[in-house]
Parts: C-alpha cells; structure tokens; sequence
C-alpha cells in the first residue's frame, strides 16, 4: 500500500493540471500596443468573463483570429485566475472620404477598411463613392491613389488630394498642381515627383509652372 501511495499522488497531480482548466473560473485582463483594448473588442470578449479556462481560451482565440483589425495577439493564464489577453491593433495609414457624405473610411497597408469616422488627421484622399464595408478591401484604383497621398505626405507634409475617374490632384502648394495617374509604379511617379518639383523650385525657374503632370510616360509641366 505504501509503495503505491507515489503512484496514486503522481495521478492526482496529473488529474489537477488537465482538469483545471475546465474549472478555473477566469478574469480577463486585455491589452494592446496603445494600452486598453478597443471598446469593440472588449466588448466580444468580455462575455467570457466568469467562464472556465478552457472555454474562454479557446473562444476569445477564435474571436481574436478571426477579427480584421488585430494582426496579432498572445493569451496567457496567470494565478490565480487571469487570461492576460494582448493584441496588436492594425493602423491605418490613409483616409478615403467620400465627397458628398464626407465620411472617412481609415484604411490600412493592405488596403482594406479598418473603421469609418467623421473626420482624420491621416493623409487623405476624396473620391466620389464609398461603396465598400468594414473589413472589406477598397478598389484597386483607392488604394493605389492612397499610397500616392501617402508618400507625397511623408515628402511634402501635403496631406490632401482630389480623385476623379481618371486622376488624383494633389495641391503642392498655392503655385503647384500635381496629376497623378490612377496606376503604375507608385514608387517610380514620386520619385518623378522629387525629382522635377526639385528642378522647378530653383530660382531660375520659379513662377514658369504651375502643373506637373504624371500621367504620360514624359512628365508634362504646363
């Protein structure tokens, strides 16, 4: 009896490990890159406040991997009854506002929409028609149009521009226009961009142009 007595503590203690999860009553505690958690997200999860670990872990995993906004996250049991929850939330990097609405669709680097708003400080660009939804990705001709904005801002600190069907107009600055065309190399036509609004601004030339245009295989300035 005694030489079995090790056996039947080493099968108690592996009963304890692989059952107690299934009891283990948890308290969420969820964190991002920018602190608390989105009120959205927090909201999915916190249904699962007061359940066992097991159901919590594997439901809060599913709801996490599944969401369009989070790139990644990490769960974590801590004694006595924490799942430490951390995300990292995707950022946009652009704005499509729509003209007649002017709601703002906040878009990120793989071109889908993260969110709307009424107004962002992002680079942003205004077109006709919003017709996509949350989590859904906008046409190839927006998103090519935003990493245009996009680098004219990061260049020129011009954080706005205009989109028709056929171009985007960015306002460099009260003597310059800029059209761009609504494909190619987004690269290659900013670096067009640098390299003739370079030449224009030098004091020879200062006030001969008002419009750079991009959209033929030769710049034409007017």
């Amino acid at each position: 009896m005694i030489r079995r007595l090790p056996y039947f503590l080493i099968l108690i203690c592996f009963a304890l490990v692989f059952l107690s999860p299934f009891f283990i009553k948890i308290k969420i505690n969820c964190k991002s890159q920018f602190g608390s958690c989105p009120e959205r997200v927090l909201s999915r999860i916190g249904v699962f406040n007061g359940k066992n670990l097991y159901i919590a872990k594997r439901n809060i995993g599913k709801i996490l991997s599944s969401d369009f906004t989070i790139s990644n996250y990490s769960l974590q049991f801590k004694l006595p009854n924490i799942l430490e929850t951390y995300i990292v939330v995707k950022k946009p990097f652009a704005a499509l506002v729509d003209r007649n609405t002017k709601i703002a669709a906040l878009v990120d680097g793989d071109g889908k929409i993260l969110s709307f708003g009424s107004d962002s400080t992002l680079p942003t660009v205004t077109t006709d028609l919003i017709n996509q939804s949350e989590g859904q990705r906008v046409t190839d001709r927006d998103f090519f149009a935003l990493k245009i904005i996009a680098g004219v801002f990061q260049m020129y600190q011009i954080r706005t521009g205009e989109m028709d069907s056929e171009s985007l107009v960015v306002e460099l600055s009260p003597q310059i226009r800029v059209i761009f065309p609504l494909y190619g190399d987004s690269d290659i036509l900013l670096g067009s961009l640098r390299l003739i609004y370079s030449k224009i601004s030098e004091p020879d030339n200062t006030g001969k142009f008002s419009e750079i245009d991009l959209r033929f295989k030769n710049a034409v300035l007017r």
